[in-house]
């Protein structure tokens, strides 16, 4: 009868596993933290589709994103006082031991709060910039779904998960809006915070329906600390038609290693398509308001975008 090792039980193996991993985990975030930096950021309006795009990017093999996409680090005080520290961990550790690998984080709300930007440069002073934009209209009508979904089915969540660190200026206005006894109608919605924007409360960031589609106030911040040739400016039309060519531009912008971007790849991510259609009132309204802070961001890029309204509105993925 030969003898030998008797094979470890099933139980203590994955126990063991799930040691060794731990320890590498906090050697690695202890010891290299700073090899945890982003190279590039995703940013952009809510529902612009920053994440089609980050989700498009880690099909390339060298590219790392954020464990949960964003990790909402830089506009968030209470967060950013955790350090690198606390920011290492929002990444792999095996990324730390990857030759070539490019990390990113992909937190569009990062465009929106002020003083984000700075920040940003302070900590990747080297980093690019992907900035998605859509018709700020249709954006409106599209985060306004979104949020009362929200509240109607996943309220306790948002407010445990996504708003329990965040800024008061945020969290405030938001659990206020969340918790409202009616919900109000997107009418409702568009004109009282339009007023509140004719009133210049400066400090009024939310709800944001109609802010989040201020893009040349957003944009001007970055571009006062970022040279404009490490910022990509994308509209969501462009990716969702032409993804292979967007996908090669932004490759080329990033310094990535050439890739032949499969299109079967590249599905779309974060998409819902609406039934109910807006009040054509309200959406000539909104399109009266945003036509001059549209002419302000198409000064400031230097082209424009064919956001006018149609004759009529018609459903496209979404999209008017």
């Amino acid at each position: 009868m030969t003898g030998g090792p008797l094979p470890m039980p099933a139980p203590i193996l994955r126990k063991a596993r799930t040691f060794s991993r731990i320890l590498f985990e906090e050697i690695t975030y202890t010891w290299r933290a700073e090899s945890l930096r982003p190279d590039f950021f995703v940013l952009g309006g809510q529902k612009c589709g920053t994440t089609a795009l980050a989700h498009f990017l880690t099909k390339h093999p060298d590219v790392v994103g954020v464990k949960d996409k964003e990790a909402h680090f830089f506009h968030r005080d209470e967060v950013y006082a955790r350090g690198q520290a606390w920011y290492a961990r929002q990444f792999s550790a095996r990324a730390a031991y990857r030759s070539g690998v490019r990390l990113f984080d992909a937190t569009p709300c990062y465009m929106y709060h002020p003083g984000t930007a700075e920040r940003i440069r302070k900590y990747c002073p080297e980093a690019r910039l992907l900035v998605m934009l859509r018709n700020p209209v249709p954006r409106a009508w599209s985060a306004y779904v979104m949020v009362r979904h929200v509240r109607k089915n996943y309220r306790e969540h948002v407010m445990r998960k996504i708003l329990l660190n965040a800024n008061p200026e945020q969290r405030d206005p938001m659990v206020r809006f969340y918790f409202r006894e009616t919900f109000p109608s997107f009418a409702q919605a568009i004109d009282e915070e339009i007023e509140s924007l004719r009133n210049g409360d400066p400090k009024q960031l939310e709800t944001s329906f109609v802010r989040r589609g201020l893009f040349a106030r957003q944009l001007e911040e970055y571009f006062k600390v970022f040279p404009r040739e490490r910022i990509k400016i994308i509209e969501d039309k462009e990716l969702r038609n032409h993804r292979e060519k967007v996908m090669g531009e932004v490759g080329e912008f990033l310094g990535l290693r050439p890739i032949a971007w499969n299109a079967t790849e590249l599905e779309d991510k974060n998409v819902r398509t609406y039934d109910e259609r807006p009040d054509p009132e309200v959406v000539a309204r909104l399109y009266d308001f945003f036509r001059p802070h549209n002419e302000q961001l198409f000064d400031l890029l230097g082209r424009r975008y064919d956001w006018e309204p149609k004759e009529k509105l018609r459903a496209e993925r979404g999209n008017w």
